[in-house]
């Protein structure tokens, strides 16, 4: 698991790539959160478009990452999510607490 960061007009995307379980999750909050802390941005884009595989683990990405944009009053979504992994988010609720979009051009 990676992620990839691009910040730019106050909006900071975070690619995700490979999988997401219980082996990999820790380090990815931990890099994300240093990156919000570090940027500040006013929106956080999640992108699940390149995510192979997720468990639950990646339930916890996403929530936790909402807490701390909420601290900080910055807006988030989850852009570019499909299959298992949207599956597992929305049976989870997630999208009753983080906006879901298509891609980053509907927000």
């Amino acid at each position: 698991m990676s992620a990839e960061f691009k910040s730019q007009n106050g909006t900071l995307r975070v690619l995700l790539c490979g999988e997401i379980d219980h082996h990999t999750a820790r380090e990815l909050c931990e890099s994300i959160d240093l990156r919000i802390a570090s940027a500040k941005p006013q929106v956080v884009l999640l992108d699940f478009s390149r995510v192979s595989f997720m468990d639950s683990s990646g339930l916890a990405v996403a929530v936790g990452r909402k807490r701390i944009c909420d601290k900080i009053g910055s807006k988030i979504y989850i852009v570019n999510i499909s299959g298992y992994p949207e599956k597992i988010l929305r049976m989870a609720g997630a999208d009753k607490l983080i906006e879901f979009r298509e891609d980053e051009n509907e927000i």
